[in-house]
């Protein structure tokens, strides 16, 4: 882990630390980090379906899709 010195707002951690639950104000910052973290990548999502949705072949999907069905085992 890094080692740091900051400054913060004393009343912004304290409601990071009251959202979040940590006991420490350590918590609070690692908190507050990991959740900016995870919303960036969140955003990500969105952009790799549409890339995704570029290709996509609607036609040969169901072939695909028809072919599936009729290897399942029906019991």
């Amino acid at each position: 882990m890094a080692v740091t010195q900051i400054e913060l707002d004393t009343e912004l951690l304290a409601e990071v630390q009251r959202i979040s639950g940590a006991a420490t104000p350590q918590e609070a910052v690692e908190f507050a980090v990991r959740e900016l973290v995870l919303r960036n990548h969140e955003g990500d999502a969105p952009k790799h379906a549409q890339k995704l949705a570029r290709n996509w072949d609607y036609d040969g999907w169901r072939v695909l899709n028809e072919r599936d069905r009729a290897n399942v085992v029906r019991h």
